[in-house]
């Protein structure tokens, strides 16, 4: 602990630990990382920028400002047709999905485990908030034949306003961990990570990155 004081008041003391500076705190820690999100059959983008306040050799405090591309499906409705040319039933299976794009503010609590001088694991959870900052949907039309083989698959976006029915802000959670190698000054980081939204979407979503992380 960097100071203790004593406060007195009334006769009466109480002992403050200023627990905000500890003695073995590392310098902040401020990165970015990109890479990609795989939600529902579908995949985007996103990018990341982050700073880390560690409390003490273990524990960091980490907010983080990203972009997230991710949605959701909807139900599936099937139909019948009839092939012109062989005469063969074929089978439509037909998904709707939506196509969200995020500006997300996590806020981790991350415990990090050096296992080496230039090598460390970490895990982190923590709440987060989304706004909406755009969106889309489509059509995905898959067509099997009658012996249960797919011919094809076509996608097409659909008209109309694909975010009708959806709020425009968002809260969810995260879980993740990740691995940094390098020297004391610069850190390249890998890190894996699923976040659930509590909000209308409830998509569960997977995200890798890779980055660097500069302490300052």
């Amino acid at each position: 602990i960097r100071s203790v004081r004593f406060i007195s008041w009334g006769g009466g003391s109480a002992l403050i630990l200023l627990l905000t500076s500890p003695i073995e705190a590392d310098a902040q820690i401020i990165g970015g990382r990109i890479g990609v999100t795989l939600f529902d059959n579908m995949r985007g983008m996103t990018g990341v920028g982050y700073m880390a306040f560690p409390l003490d050799r273990w524990f960091s405090l980490q907010p983080e400002l990203l972009y997230s591309e991710k949605g959701t499906k909807g139900q599936t409705f099937s139909s019948v047709q009839q092939d012109p040319n062989t005469g063969q039933i074929q089978y439509l299976d037909n998904t709707v999905y939506w196509d969200h794009r995020y500006l997300e503010l996590p806020l981790l609590a991350s415990l990090n485990l050096p296992l080496t001088r230039k090598f460390a694991l970490s895990v982190a959870a923590g709440p987060s908030a989304a706004l909406r900052v755009d969106c889309a949907w489509k059509l995905r039309t898959t067509v099997v034949s009658q012996f249960g083989e797919e011919m094809s698959e076509t996608t097409e976006a659909l008209e109309g306003d694909p975010c009708d029915g959806f709020k425009r802000m968002n809260l969810g959670f995260v879980l993740g961990g990740g691995a940094g190698l390098g020297s004391d000054h610069i850190k390249f980081i890998i890190d894996l990570r699923r976040s659930i939204d509590f909000g209308q979407m409830k998509s569960h979503v997977f995200a890798a990155t890779i980055g660097v992380g500069l302490r300052r």
